[in-house]
């Protein structure tokens, strides 16, 4: 049970990184976007 939760942390983290990455990308898309 304990490896368990410990996996759907790392899941967790993980899908929090690529969520941030994606905003991230996004925003610069954007801001690249205005300055052209």
């Amino acid at each position: 049970m304990v490896h368990l939760s410990k996996s759907l942390d790392k899941m967790q983290a993980c899908w929090r990184w690529s969520m941030l990455r994606i905003i991230l990308l996004v925003t610069g898309m954007l801001a690249f976007d205005k300055l052209n």
